[in-house]
């Protein structure tokens, strides 16, 4: 797959999926903790248009604001992964 920078001003469709399609919520509040990551690490720098969480994959639409905050704020972006790695790895550490 081809690299592509996270830029301001473009639209991105983020997405991912469990190992060999295994479950990544596998109870109901998984899907609340994971909203509460969204909103921790993306809403404040990105407008999300859409989201669909479903038991295996998730898919994010959005588009990161063009403001100055942006520049500041490029490690958070890259703690809402680490986050999600670490909300997966969880999972599979508990089976």
């Amino acid at each position: 797959m081809k690299y592509q920078p996270f830029e301001t001003g473009h639209y991105f469709h983020i997405y991912n999926r469990g190992n060999n399609n295994e479950n990544i919520f596998l109870e109901k509040d998984n899907y609340a903790y994971f909203l509460k990551l969204m909103k921790k690490y993306l809403l404040h720098v990105s407008d999300i248009y859409s989201y669909c969480l479903l038991p295996n994959h998730f898919h994010i639409i959005l588009k990161f604001k063009e403001d100055s905050e942006f520049q500041v704020d490029k490690e958070k972006k890259n703690s809402f992964a680490s986050a999600i790695f670490k909300y997966v790895k969880c999972l599979y550490q508990s089976n």
